[in-house]
């Protein structure tokens, strides 16, 4: 598989991304675009639908439980 650094990955795809935008090395490795040791890039971030609206959905998900609940227990005896 063949690593990059940010700068090279750039380079070659034509953009300006930052490092925040991909999940990079810990560990220093073999560039293969300039040959030097640097961190390079494992995969891009993909920010997914779900996890946005995981956070608007949360607040509801916990007012359903409890409504839930609260039911069942109504029609336990």
């Amino acid at each position: 598989m063949a690593e990059f650094c940010v700068d090279c990955w750039n380079e070659i795809l034509g953009t300006n991304y930052k490092q925040s935008k991909f999940i990079i090395y810990y560990e220093l490795r073999l560039c293969e675009g300039c040959n030097k040791y640097k961190r390079c890039v494992i995969v891009e971030k993909k920010v997914l639908f779900v996890n946005v609206f995981k956070y608007l959905f949360f607040p509801l998900y916990i007012v359903f439980k409890m409504f839930y609940y609260v039911l069942r227990l109504l029609m336990l005896p």
